[in-house]
């Protein structure tokens, strides 16, 4: 597994468990800035699913292996029958049962550590959304080590050397090829 399959993998069941509350999941490469909110505020109600570092990586039965810290930023809107707060903790109550402990069916030791914070200040209720910020760790493979041997052999190397900066013909020409 990559750490992108398996982004795609939890994504996928973030998306199934929050299809009957009608919120949307999407990939997203990180945390937000208040510059960025007004951009995502136009999807809302929404999840966005983050990989946010790996840790204590090591190589295990042929994998590589690492501690991942997901983050999981719910961003939601008042609708003509629910209020965005209201709609906020329904989305972090079905998160708060699905990732607790759980492993998503992937090569990974159950979520741990899984909090969520409210992030419910002047300037973000000013954009007409509530936000929610969770995190969690999983112990998980995320890829396969490199192996040096599967590289194409390297056989020739082309550089031109200018010894002055301009757009002189170059000082010397190399041509180098591997024995």
């Amino acid at each position: 597994m990559s750490i992108q399959s398996n982004r795609a993998a939890i994504a996928v069941q973030l998306a199934a468990a929050l299809a009957a509350i009608e919120v949307d999941v999407h990939e997203h490469a990180g945390r937000f800035d208040k510059n960025e909110l007004g951009r995502i505020a136009a999807k809302a109600p929404a999840v966005f699913l983050a990989m946010l570092n790996v840790t204590d990586m090591r190589k295990e039965m042929g994998e590589v292996a690492g501690v991942v810290r997901w983050g999981v930023f719910v961003i939601t809107k008042d609708t003509s029958t629910k209020s965005r707060d209201d709609i906020g903790l329904e989305v972090v109550q079905v998160l708060t049962d699905l990732i607790t402990d759980y492993d998503f069916g992937l090569e990974a030791q159950p979520a741990e550590r899984f909090n969520i914070n409210n992030l419910y200040r002047g300037g973000i209720a000013k954009k007409g959304v509530a936000m929610w910020a969770g995190e969690w760790t999983q112990l998980m493979n995320i890829g396969t080590p490199f192996d040096i041997n599967t590289l194409n052999d390297w056989l020739v190397w082309n550089a031109e050397h200018s010894l002055a900066p301009g757009e002189d013909e170059p000082a010397a020409i190399d041509k180098v090829t591997a024995p």
